[in-house]
This record gives C-alpha cells, structure tokens and sequence, in this order.
C-alpha cells in the first residue's frame, strides 16, 4: 500500500517538475503547450497578417498597371483594411476571452479563406477595392494574432518569451515565404490567380493544424484554473485597472507610433525600392529578406525576453529602425546592399512588435484580460498602420518622393523608442501561481 503510494507521489512531483521546467517531451508525453506553439506558427504563417497585411504591397503594382488607379489611392485601400483591423482586434479581444481562442480560430479559417479569394473577382470600380479590404480583415476576427498568443501563454511562465516567440515566428516565415510565392504567381499567371491562391492556402493548411493540434489550457469551458488562482490572488487586472497605470498609456503610445511605421513600410517598401533604382522583381525579393529578418527577429526577442527587459530591447531595436528609415530617405537604397540591411532591419523590428506585447501583458497586468487588452493596444497600433499607409502614400503623390515621409518616420520612431525606454519594471515578473498537476489515478 505504502509501495503504491510512494509510486503515486514520485509520479506527481516527475509530472509537476515537468510541468514546471517547460520541457517540449517529459514525464512520458509531448508537452501540449509545444503543439499549441507549432500549431499557432504554422497557422500566422498563412494568416491574415501575411496575407493582407504584409502581403498588399505586392498587389499595389499589378492593379496599378491594369485599372490605373494610382498609387495613392489603391494604398487607401490598405488603411481602409487598417481601420477595420481595429474594429475586428477589440472585436477579438472579447471573444477570445469570452469563448475561448480555439473556438475562435476555428471558426473564422473558412470564412477569412473564401473572402480573401474573392478578391480575385474585383472589377475597375477601385469602390469594390476599398469594400474588399473592409470585409476580409472581418472575416479573419479570430485569427489575428492575440488569438494565438494567448492560447500559448496560457501554457508557458519561465520560458513564456521564447514560446511567444517561436508562435510568432510564423508570421515571419509567411513574410519570408509568401512574396516569392506571391510575385511568381503574378508574373507568371496574373494577380487573381494569387487572391485564389493565397485563399485556398489559408483554408487547406491552416484549418486541419488548428482544428486537431491548437489547444489551449485555460479555455473558459474548462474553468481556467490559472485565470481563477490569479484573481484570487490579486495576480491580474482587468482592462480598466490596466488602464489606469502609467505603463499602458507609455504602451499605447509606444506601440501606436510603431504601427505608423509598420504600416507604411510594409505597403510602401517595395514601392520605394523601385523608386530608388532598383527592379520590381528584385524589390519584391527583398521583402522576402525582410521576412526571414522577421523570423530572426521574432525568435531572438522571444528568447531575449526570457533573459533581458522588454524596454531595453524595444529601445535598441526601435532606434535601428529609424536610422534605415534616414538611409532610405538619404536616397541610398539604390545601393542592394543598402537596401538590403535596411529591409532586414525593419523585419528585426517588426518581428520584436507582438513578441514584446504578448510578453509584457502577463508581466504588466497579469492574463485575466489578455484578449481585452491585447485587443486595445493591437487596435491602436493598426489605427497608427492605417496613418502610415496613407502618409507614405501621400507623400509620394504630393511631394514625387517618399523622402520627406521617411524622415517623418526616423523622428516618430525616436520618440516611439524613448517611450519604450520608460515602461518601467515589471508588475508580477513571472511569479503568477502555476496549477498543481492533479494526482493521477491508479490503475
């Protein structure tokens, strides 16, 4: 009796120091948290954030050339889609907290999917254009990014940087991945044949992946344990208490001003290549070098996380950032290997943006309202997108050059750098109480 008992109590303590260490394989099974990680990556991979978001600017040359529409207003289009991903990320906020990610994600795959391949059916009246970009980012409420992050972080505490990270990676690897695919498509087979391409991609690989591996531990329809402990414990705020700290507001402008050059940067930069020298064809491949920043970026600032403050980090990555955006408006990106740092900068930047938010909201505010404050603070930097879509294009209109719009951004991004540099230590730090396994049954 004593005998079995022993056996039950060793068992226990494998599984807790299992659970506690993180381990992707340990105490006999795969760690359910790693597949939430790979299942997320590969998902954000062919999510909307790839495939609208960092994605419009490869279309903006084709339709360009077949309706004649003009630059700046077919880049209207991508703050129309900016606008409404603020009204889809609160939208999110909510729903992930209140059903659960999974449920979510599930959920919006094969609508997100048949939107984004209707766009293949759009005609010379730009109206349909701009309608098209206010439905799609809609139809994809639940697989912006705050779905997957949180669904991860509800798994993950000592190693919770690296795992946010890895997650994020995917939208890297989509950035990476789909501009060869996306301008071989074009070239060779027209932009429509890509709508339907990038739509039937979202549906075929990312539903299976989500439907059988993304779980997540604190569910609502399974009591979130966690989420229950740390209320208890005065270990979480909701919205309105993080909202009234000083470090939210230093957030929200933080993350604000980022988005200006998020938003601008991925609609214009390969515009602004060509507008330096270089060919479409080896602009397009660029954004491809900026991917492949973005994944380096995205698992270097999850790993740095574990490891340095989230401050110290946003700081040195952010003022990097403005200096390629003085580069460029210096007229140096003629240069390939200018162009090509620069592009492999702002991928280190926008691969450090989600990872850093994800990260500091458990650490600032506790997990009780992820999704609510993930959603506000995502809205806010989509808002700050949608002006830097439009900036960027109105400045080449206006002015027949991005310069004065570039150097519009080095001085946001300074300012966006000093704001990260004074978000201060951090409220819990990783101390919020982990649930004891449960003590298994004999057979």
């Amino acid at each position: 009796m004593r005998g079995n008992a022993g056996k039950r109590l060793a068992k226990v303590k494998v599984i807790k120091n299992y659970i506690h260490d993180e381990s992707f394989f340990g105490a006999g099974r795969v760690y359910l948290g790693w597949m939430t990680v790979i299942a997320g990556a590969v998902a954000l991979t062919f999510g909307p954030s790839t495939m609208t978001a960092i994605s419009f600017g490869l279309f903006v040359p084709a339709l360009n050339k077949e309706f004649g529409w003009g630059i700046p207003a077919i880049s209207f289009a991508a703050t129309i889609m900016n606008v409404t991903i603020v009204i889809a990320s609160i939208l999110q906020g909510y729903l992930v907290d209140r059903f659960g990610a999974r449920r979510v994600i599930v959920l919006s795959i094969p609508v997100f999917g048949a939107s984004l391949a209707s766009v293949s059916l759009l005609s010379d009246n730009i109206v349909l254009l701009y309608l098209a970009y206010a439905l799609v980012p809609l139809c994809a409420v639940g697989l912006w990014p705050a779905s997957y992050l949180k669904a991860t972080s509800s798994w993950f505490h000592r190693r919770l940087g690296f795992a946010l990270g890895l997650t994020n990676a995917g939208i890297g690897i989509g950035a990476a991945l789909l501009p060869i695919i996306i301008t071989y498509v074009i070239t060779n087979y027209g932009w429509r044949n890509a709508y339907v391409l990038l739509g039937t991609l979202a549906i075929v690989v990312t539903w299976p992946i989500a439907l059988f591996w993304l779980q997540e531990r604190n569910a609502p329809d399974n009591a979130g344990a966690m989420d229950q402990q740390n209320a208890t414990a005065g270990q979480a705020m909701n919205l309105r208490d993080a909202a009234n700290t000083s470090t939210f507001w230093r957030s929200m402008g933080a993350f604000a001003l980022l988005g200006i050059m998020n938003g601008g940067i991925a609609v214009h930069l390969v515009s602004i290549l060509i507008a330096e020298g270089l060919t479409p064809q080896t602009a397009g491949l660029l954004m491809s070098a900026l991917g492949v920043s973005l994944v380096v970026g995205r698992i270097g600032t999850g790993w740095l996380l574990d490891r340095l403050t989230a401050a110290s980090i946003m700081t040195v990555i952010v003022l990097g950032s403005a200096a390629a955006c003085a580069v460029l408006a210096m007229g140096a990106g003629a240069n390939l290997g200018v162009a090509t740092a620069c592009a492999c900068v702002f991928g280190l930047v926008l691969g450090a943006e989600f990872d850093v938010l994800s990260y500091v909201i458990p650490r600032y505010w506790g997990r009780q309202a992820f999704g609510r404050i993930f959603g506000v603070v995502f809205a806010v930097f989509q808002f700050g997108a949608g002006l830097g879509a439009i900036g960027l294009g109105y400045s080449r209109g206006y002015f027949g050059t991005y310069a004065p719009a570039l150097w519009a951004l080095a001085t946001l991004l300074v300012i966006s750098a000093l704001l990260f540099s004074q978000l201060g230590a951090y409220r819990f730090g990783g101390r919020e109480p982990i649930p004891e396994p449960m003590v298994p049954a004999t057979a």
